[in-house]
């Protein structure tokens, strides 16, 4: 009985979803292996394989939409071979062992290139490599110049060496998904231990105010007590911000629609008691409202770094200016200028600002310690919302920053 008609397009878009869904397995395996964990250990599997069947040449191989790749060979060197020319995309396709006793006379391969040209390939056997998900992504073969038949035994052996390549390559795709559920946890600690830093210097900084205008000795003693638990915490911070976290580059943006002046405001007030206790000027200046497409933790925390570092830049007595503003409507970005009158930056510091490196640690003009994470931090969160940063100082002339931010 025929099928109905349609059917075979059916059919025809099936076997499509079925082989993207394999190449997309064949991808994973054939990046993996460009940083395996044991070096040479398909080399030493091609040579396993070659001496329990007894063969001269045995290979492992990947197979792609039109190409094979060669993970290991032995007996011949090649990188890759056409797909349509290789006799391991039949071992491929039907998913199961594969053995040619005679290559000459099977309908397989009597024409196959390697089968009459000087290769002279007469015998073949070959396992699939079957990913978990049941698609076969490639091969482990054998080869000869003379027709033969494997015994069961080494059959299953080169079955069971199959098996072994795949334990490989998902070992490494385990390994993979620990080093990236390592560097998120990194990534979090010293997130966390970073956007701590701002409400503690609040807390710090209010503490120390109070004590002046406090008389009453118990509350002074209380107060004291507060700056030195919030110092205590500090330093325990610093010390998570100086170890080696945060080279992931794997972090996300969550957009909202947000009032900026707001947030800024939010920010603004945080740093209020430092620019006091260094008798400093800041001038604000905010668009109102200023409605805006953006991640407001992030917005906060990149407005709360380059505040900071103008404060901490800037001498007793400076002057900060911060200006938040809505570029024209055909740009659809915002602008935050932050300017001091500080001891500025050379050329060389300026270059390295965003690298997180030690080598652009300096104290304050109070002696106030650095982490070096901010600024890089500031530059993740613009490089996330695909904008774009300018810096322009000069020693002992002022730092202006300006971020530019798509909404």
């Amino acid at each position: 009985m025929s099928n109905p008609a349609g059917n075979g397009h059916a059919d025809d878009e099936s076997e499509r979803n079925i082989e993207e869904a394999r190449l997309r397995e064949f991808q994973k395996y054939l990046e993996q292996n460009q940083k395996p964990i044991w070096e040479g250990s398909f080399d030493r599997l091609v040579q396993l394989a070659a001496q329990i069947c007894d063969v001269p040449k045995s290979h492992i191989s990947l197979v792609g939409k039109e190409v094979n790749y060669h993970q290991a060979t032995l007996g011949f060197e090649a990188e890759i071979t056409p797909k349509d020319k290789s006799i391991c995309q039949h071992t491929v396709s039907r998913g199961e062992y594969l053995e040619i006793g005679d290559t000459l006379n099977n309908s397989l391969t009597q024409n196959n290139d390697f089968v009459t040209d000087e290769f002279g390939l007469r015998f073949y056997a070959g396992a699939p490599l079957k990913c978990p998900k049941g698609y076969s992504v490639g091969t482990i073969c054998v080869l000869d110049h003379k027709p033969r038949n494997l015994r069961e035994s080494q059959k299953r052996a080169l079955k069971t060496l199959a098996d072994e390549v795949v334990a490989h390559f998902e070992l490494q795709s385990a390994r993979d998904d620990l080093e990236k559920l390592n560097q998120e946890k990194d990534e979090l600690i010293r997130i966390v231990s970073h956007d701590m830093r701002n409400p503690l210097t609040g807390i710090i900084g209010f503490s120390e105010l109070l004590q002046e205008e406090v008389d009453d000795e118990m509350h002074r003693e209380m107060l004291q007590q507060i700056e030195d638990s919030g110092l205590s915490m500090m330093g325990i911070i610093n010390v998570l911000l100086s170890s080696e976290y945060i080279q992931n580059e794997a972090f996300a943006i969550y957009r909202k629609h947000v009032d900026l002046y707001e947030l800024t405001y939010e920010v603004v007030k945080l740093h209020r008691p430092f620019k006091l206790l260094k008798k400093q000027s800041l001038q604000v200046e905010i668009d109102q409202p200023l409605e805006c497409n953006i991640d407001p933790e992030k917005w906060k925390q990149i407005v709360g770094n380059l505040l900071n570092n103008a404060i901490k830049f800037t001498g007793e007595g400076g002057s900060i200016k911060l200006r938040v503003r809505k570029l024209n409507e055909s740009q659809s970005a915002v602008e935050l200028i932050v300017i001091d009158n500080g001891i500025g930056m050379d050329s060389q510091l300026k270059k390295r600002l965003f690298s997180g490196s030690k080598s652009i640690l300096r104290p304050g003009t109070e002696g106030e310690s650095s982490s070096g994470v901010g600024m890089q931090l500031v530059k993740k969160y613009i490089d996330l919302h695909s904008g774009e940063v300018e810096v322009y100082s000069e020693e002992a002339a002022g730092t202006e920053v300006c971020v530019r931010l798509p909404i």
